[in-house]
């Protein structure tokens, strides 16, 4: 059975996104904006499963690299966003130095 959910937003961890992407194929937004410890495998499943998700927000996934994303926007087309890359901690005395 699925859901008609089309918009989620929480603090989640892999298995629930890994849940979603099995049981919310119709799936449109998710954001997963800071989220720390969400890895790629995690949201490769997600790509592959809900066919419909049309914005997936990424910023400070600091387990995603930019060259995965790149990636992904190939293969996926328009869903991403990613207004800042993962800031290691040296970034973070820089910025505001």
């Amino acid at each position: 059975m699925t859901s008609n959910l089309f918009f989620l937003k929480l603090g989640v961890n892999n298995e629930d996104i890994i849940a979603v992407s099995e049981h919310c194929l119709q799936l449109r937004q998710l954001d997963l904006l800071g989220s720390s410890i969400i890895i790629e495998s995690t949201i490769e499943c997600l790509l592959k499963h809900c066919l419909n998700l049309e914005f997936l927000d990424l910023s400070f996934c600091d387990k995603i690299s930019n060259e995965t994303i790149s990636l992904w926007i190939c293969q996926y087309k328009n869903c991403f966003k990613r207004s800042y890359s993962p800031m290691t901690n040296d970034d973070i005395y820089t910025e505001f130095a």
